[in-house]
């Protein structure tokens, strides 16, 4: 107790100080290490922290606000597998706040655990079935399985409960494309007469409008609703653009060493697919999961957690300035065998090839090749403009914080791409780069191309992603679930007038 209180009066040293004598007498006191774990985060020693959390996992709380604290801090350090772990013990001990458990589910869902967040909504819906929190764990789930239908069931009730739900109305407008004869326009504006609306519900409703104008055909209306929503966005995600283009120099400028001919996998193959976000990685990822030998394991930070270890350091986003210019001293080898073994709960008997696809890892292109000299890496690559647009539309969580202003993005991509210049230099011929409109245009030979570069037998069904099942947690869920089309090449064109900042940057 006198811990607590000194945490919250912020006298984060003294706490410390209690904590440890606490911790001498009773070294598995799951509480007290938690505490310490959190304050040794906020002192930026990360090896502390996790060795702390690592300690209570092995011997796990029998009180579920506890256990609850466990899965979180869990979460911070990509331990996806004791999450698991942490989440089955909390299915059997007595129902922590609905809230919380609608934390639990998403984030297994996130980590590529559907089914055991599917039974944590099903213990909510049991208890408390006409909840707001269940209702929108439910639309959500549904969302990323591709159960549509009862995705929309589940929002429109939330709805119907809180009329001002942002995230239901956000993602009920993500669900489909919606037409003349059936869309929530007016609703929406509605909603965003209410002067009562916070900030960030105001944010999430005018990205909502914008995508059903924008079905609509209404471009100028979309844009009006767009700018408003990103210009609120900036808001609350503020974006420091020197330190970004302060990363991008640092990353160019630090000595890489060649990648080795000895493999350091003995299970599977690591694929990274990299590239910006919206260039199509997941519709990529997609086609390589219908392989039979292929394990798809969504988008993590397994690999930055490795690298975060071998630094004591707590980044944001994949890598900072500090990590890179401490990486002469890393241990390659424990980084790559932390990073095998974080993914090995994930893979098959079969599995031969397992893809890792978070698009900002082209950042760090150097570092995984030196720790994984075997990995593929492919690096998708999407009209600029095309890119930029659809950066524009889409809300992101706390990632991709350049994405809300047409300077701050355009600028952005011209780094990312003198950046992957950079690693195919360092690196000639073991990067593939797949460009979205050839292989939209061309699946087959596309595909077959990426499955030699991988070493892969070819497989006719690869091109039918409507035929892979398993959860999609990426904003490209409900797109990805259709054949594949062309109907986005060139959809920037629509907002010509209003990219043209954009454009000029991008041309310059």
């Amino acid at each position: 107790r006198l811990a607590g209180a000194q945490v919250r009066d912020r006298q984060f040293e003294r706490a410390a100080t209690t904590l440890s004598s606490l911790l001498m007498l009773a070294p598995r006191h799951a509480g007290a290490r938690l505490l310490q774990a959190g304050i040794a985060l906020r002192e930026d020693r990360y090896r502390i922290a996790h060795a702390h959390i690592l300690t209570v996992a092995a011997s796990p709380p029998a009180d579920a606000a506890t256990e609850y604290d466990l899965f979180q801090r869990l979460r911070t350090f990509n331990e996806h597998a004791l999450m698991i772990d942490s989440a089955q013990r909390l299915l059997s001990l007595k129902p922590i706040d609905i809230g919380q458990q609608m934390q639990v589910a998403s984030s297994l869902s996130g980590i590529g655990a559907p089914e055991l967040a599917e039974r944590v909504w099903e213990r909510m819906q049991s208890r408390e079935p006409r909840h707001v929190a269940t209702l929108l764990t439910e639309g959500y789930l549904a969302t990323n399985q591709g159960e549509f239908d009862r995705a929309e069931r589940a929002l429109e009730a939330a709805i119907a409960r809180e009329s001002r739900l942002a995230m239901a109305h956000w993602l009920l407008a993500r669900l489909r494309t919606q037409t003349a004869a059936s869309n929530h326009v007016e609703r929406l504006r509605q909603v965003l007469a209410d002067r009562s609306l916070t900030p960030p519900d105001r944010m999430q409703i005018g990205f909502a409008l914008h995508k059903e104008l924008h079905d609509l055909g209404e471009f100028p209306s979309a844009w009006d609703a767009l700018s408003a929503a990103c210009a609120l966005k900036r808001q609350v995600t503020p974006y420091d653009e020197s330190a970004m283009m302060a990363l991008f120099d640092v990353l160019e400028a630090a000595p890489v060493a060649a990648s080795s001919a000895a493999p350091r996998s003995a299970d599977a193959t690591p694929i990274f697919i990299v590239g910006m976000h919206r260039s199509g990685t997941t519709l990529l990822e997609r086609m390589l999961g219908r392989h039979p030998q292929v394990v798809d394991c969504g988008e993590t930070y397994r690999f930055t957690a490795q690298l975060r270890e071998a630094a004591d350091h707590q980044c944001k986003g994949v890598v900072d300035a500090r990590i890179v210019q401490s990486a002469a001293r890393f241990d390659i080898d424990a980084i790559a065998r932390g990073y095998l073994e974080s993914c090995r709960w994930r893979l098959r008997g079969d599995a031969t090839h397992y893809t890792e696809k978070l698009p900002s890892n082209f950042q760090i292109v150097g570092l995984i090749k030196q720790a994984l000299p075997e990995a593929r890496i492919l690096h998708m690559r999407r009209d600029p403009m095309d890119t930029g647009l659809s950066n524009l539309r889409e809300l992101f969580s706390d990632a991709c914080a350049y994405s809300y202003d047409q300077g701050e993005f355009g600028r952005y991509y011209r780094r990312y791409e003198r950046l992957m210049a950079h690693w195919h230099r360092r690196f000639p011929g073991e990067i593939l780069d797949v460009r979205y409109e050839d292989l939209v245009a061309h699946p087959a030979s596309e595909a077959r191309r990426v499955l030699d570069y991988c070493g892969l037998p070819w497989r006719d069904d690869v091109v039918d992603v409507t035929g892979h099942g398993g959860a999609v947690t990426t904003a490209s869920a409900v797109q990805v679930r259709s054949p594949i089309h062309r109907r986005s090449v060139g959809a920037w064109r629509a907002y010509e007038a209003q990219l043209a900042p954009l454009r000029a940057i991008l041309e310059a």
